[in-house]
């Protein structure tokens, strides 16, 4: 019956939610009246995704607290900091400002820990975002956006760096759509504050995409990501991966040139007109935070 509780789960992962969810009931009772409950919790995370879309909220907060259970039961930490990270998700639409901390806080200590760097990056981005939504009082306003700026740009930048491991430009084109939501909400956060030499550095950064290679770019160790079983990409809703590809993609020329295999690296870092290295700090928090890469090329002058 093993079997069976596998198919059911994965044919469920293929239809829409009213469709799903019988299905994926099924398969989780069939796991635990096989004693499975180590298979059926992989369900239930996905049924707590189901009811939290449909606005269920006490559901799929009981679905991610049992998520909890047995992950930390088995040892199963990278999945314990997924639902940890689901949960922190729903707290947030709740406004409980502090429990979406903890857990946010909880699942990037396990992913940095294991080195599922682009899973902690999108916690830090999460988290900075949650700060800055909680950036009210005038007067502590622009401390609280610099805080935010400090731990969301090094994620962005870093998770941007992510796309540099697909061959073709349309792939590249749409990994980085997927996180232009949170570039541009460092840029409006850095505008708010007036720094005005940051802003021109990630203005030059911007248009560094990176370097054209002969050479095959090596692959990054990014982890699959599904929404129905457990794996939120973000909080803030975006286009599908087609309709962006179709969107920026519109002529023939560009569907030609997007489509060839055109291998690229990372950027060089970019030396501004006063001496200094754009965005220098946050390019050095992600080699702290998350991994290093190395560099490949000299800083590249911007005049």
């Amino acid at each position: 019956m093993d079997w069976y509780g596998h198919s059911t789960m994965h044919l469920a992962n293929t239809y829409p939610d009213e469709e799903a969810e019988p299905l994926f009931i099924e398969a989780r009772d069939t796991y635990n009246a096989m004693g499975l409950d180590n298979k059926a919790v992989r369900v239930t995370s996905a049924l707590g995704h189901i009811a939290e879309r449909r606005g269920d909220l006490d559901a799929a907060e009981a679905a991610y607290l049992e998520s909890i259970r047995i992950h930390t039961r088995d040892h199963d930490y990278l999945e314990l900091a997924e639902a940890d990270f689901a949960l922190a998700s729903l707290h947030w639409r709740r406004n409980d400002v502090l429990n979406a901390e903890k857990h946010f806080e909880r699942a990037v200590d396990t992913f940095v820990a294991f080195g599922v760097f682009p899973r902690a990056a999108l916690c830090d981005v999460n988290r900075a975002a949650l700060w800055s939504a909680q950036a009210q009082n005038p007067t502590t306003r622009n401390t609280m956006l610099s805080h935010a700026v400090d731990l969301m740009l090094p994620a962005v930048l870093y998770l941007n760096e992510q796309a540099h491991q697909f061959q073709t430009a349309s792939h590249r084109q749409s990994w980085k759509a997927l996180h232009s939501v949170w570039m541009n909400r460092v840029f409006e956060m850095v505008h708010e504050i007036g720094d005005t030499k940051l802003i021109s550095e990630l203005v030059e950064m911007n248009l560094n995409t990176g370097v054209y290679s002969t050479q095959k770019v090596p692959t990054s160790v990014l982890p699959q990501v599904s929404g129905r079983m457990g794996r939120l990409t973000q909080v803030a809703t975006v286009e599908d991966h087609a309709t962006i590809r179709a969107m920026s993609l519109s002529s023939v020329a560009s569907r030609l040139v997007a489509g060839a295999a055109l291998p690229q690296l990372p950027p060089p870092k970019l030396l501004m007109p006063d001496g200094s290295i754009a965005a220098e700090k946050y390019l050095d928090a992600i080699g702290t935070r998350f991994d290093q890469r190395e560099q490949l090329h000299a800083p590249v002058q911007t005049w």
